[in-house]
Parts: structure tokens; sequence; C-alpha cells
């Protein structure tokens, strides 16, 4: 009995949540450790532009691996981070691989562009660009987490994308917002939030999305029965 009420206890809970977050939080940095030896090896400059790019490349598959894993907790209440991390990864490497590689490079090209106006004193012309690369990220982790919850193209996945934030763009203007807020935190506090800051922020994509990702669903069904 008093196992039984531990087991069902807050603390429990709250412990067994905090295994996850960090669990699945140290495989991300793992899968994604190109990028933190290129960010030690080399300063964020624009004459550094190409290592930062190739150090990036991994991080796709990594964050399919860590939306996949969270949406597994945000539907079950309960996660095997290694195995549902994995295999997330190897399920949507291929389609994770191309659309971030897309997407990098236009995040890329609007940085390259902050560094030229920025060296050019026209702030408010690089203030732009970097809201725009924001938005992208931003549409990037939604895309990411259509991309582990369904089978779907690319082709799709970028109309599907647009059509979830038009359609719920409330929901989507929050994620934004607590984006914003992680990222802070984690500027603020780097080495304790470098823990758990990337798989809560996959947690709260998935879990504040999930609600129309059933919606979603229920219209693929239909759409696939008047298909045949």
């Amino acid at each position: 009995m008093a196992r039984k009420n531990m087991l069902n206890s807050s603390l429990y809970k709250y412990l067994r949540y905090l295994y996850y977050f960090l669990a699945s939080n140290l495989l991300f940095l793992l899968m994604t450790l190109p990028l933190w030896v290129v960010y030690i090896s080399f300063p964020p400059i624009l004459e550094n532009t190409l290592f930062y790019l190739l150090g990036l490349i991994p991080m796709g598959m990594a964050i399919a691996g860590l939306m996949f894993a969270m949406g597994q907790l945000v539907r079950n209440n309960e996660l095997n981070p290694v195995k549902d991390f994995f295999r997330g990864y190897r399920m949507n490497f291929k389609e994770s691989f191309i659309f971030w590689m897309i997407q990098l490079v236009i995040m890329t090209i609007l940085i390259v562009d902050v560094y030229y106006f920025l060296s050019k004193d026209w702030i408010w012309i690089a203030a732009i660009f970097a809201i725009l690369c924001f938005l992208v990220l931003v549409f990037t982790l939604i895309g990411m987490s259509i991309l582990v919850t369904f089978v779907i193209t690319i082709k799709n996945l970028y109309k599907i994308t647009v059509v979830l934030i038009f359609r719920q763009f409330k929901t989507q203007l929050f994620l934004t917002a607590t984006l914003i807020a992680f990222l802070i935190i984690l500027i603020s506090f780097p080495n304790i939030a470098s823990l758990f800051t990337f798989s809560i922020t996959a947690f709260y994509f998935m879990k504040s999305n999930n609600p129309h990702f059933v919606v979603l669903a229920q219209e693929f069904t239909k759409e696939s029965e008047v298909n045949e």
C-alpha cells in the first residue's frame, strides 16, 4: 500500500518528469555534439559561417528525435527516453534531414544578411532580418512537430504547417513567446538551463499542438476515405 501511494504521489510524478526531461535533453545534446565542438573552437563571426553550418546539420534529426519522444510523453504520460528518442530519430531521419537542410539554408542566408547590415550600421534592417530568421526557426519547430506525428511528404509538410499556423494563430503565437522566454533563460543561466531547456521546449510544442493534431488526423482519415 505504501509503495502504491508513493508511486501515485505528486513528488514521484514530478521526479519522473524531471528524469524524462533530463535524459531526453542529454540525448539531444549528445546527438548535436558537432555544433558544440564548433561553438567551443570557433567564435560566432561571419568568417566562420561554414563551420557553424556544418555543425548544425545533425541538429535537424536530433530535433525530430526529441520531438517524437516528447510526443510520446504527451500522449502516454510516460517515456522510455533512449528507446523513444532513437526510434523517432531513426523513423524520421530522411524527412527531417531534407526539411532541416532547406530551413537551415534559409536561416543561414538571413543570418549572413544580419551580419552584413550590422557591418554597415544599418541596425533596423539587420533587426528585420533577425526577426525573420527567428520566425523561420519557429516555423521549423512547428513543422518538425507535424513531421514526427504524421507520415507526410515534404511538400505537404509545408502546406500543413502554414494551415496550422493560420488556423491556430494564437497557439503558435503563444509558442513563439514561450520559445523567446526559454531562449532568455538559456542565455541567462546556460549551465543549468542547457540541461532541460531543449526537451521542455519540445514538450511545450507537442503538448500545445496535440489537440490540433487530433483534428488534423481526423481530417486525414476522412480525406483518405474519400480518395479510396
